[in-house]
C-alpha cells in the first residue's frame, strides 16, 4: 500500500455556494487563497475572477436577480455574526451594509 505525505491532505482546496445571476454569471466561494472569497465566471470556458480579498473568510454570496451586483456575507474573526456587503461586479466596489 501506497503512503501519502499528510501536506497533501492539508491542502485540499473546496469550491461551493454557487449562484447564478440575471447576466449568466456564475459566482462562487472558492479557498484556493486559503480563506472563502467570492469568485465569478461569466460564461462556459471562460477563466475565474477573483472580487474579494480579505484576510476572513466570506460564507455566502447571493446574486442581485436584476443587476449586476450581489450580496456577500462575512464575520470577524470566526464570531459569527455575519455582515452584509454588496459587491458592484461592474466597478468592482463593495459597499458594507451593516456594522
Amino acid at each position: 500500500m501506497r503512503q501519502y505525505d499528510i501536506e497533501r491532505y492539508l491542502n485540499v482546496r473546496n469550491a461551493g455556494g454557487a449562484d447564478l445571476g440575471p447576466d449568466g454569471r456564475l459566482s462562487f466561494l472558492l479557498d484556493t487563497t486559503g480563506t472563502g472569497q467570492v469568485w465569478s465566471v461569466r460564461g462556459p470556458e471562460s477563466w475565474p475572477e477573483q472580487h474579494t480579498f480579505f484576510e476572513e473568510s466570506v460564507s455566502f454570496v447571493d446574486s442581485s436577480p436584476e443587476r449586476s451586483e450581489a450580496v456577500f456575507g462575512m464575520d470577524e474573526g470566526g464570531n459569527e455574526r455575519a455582515q452584509l456587503y454588496l459587491l458592484n461586479y461592474e466597478s468592482g466596489g463593495i459597499t458594507e451594509l451593516t456594522a
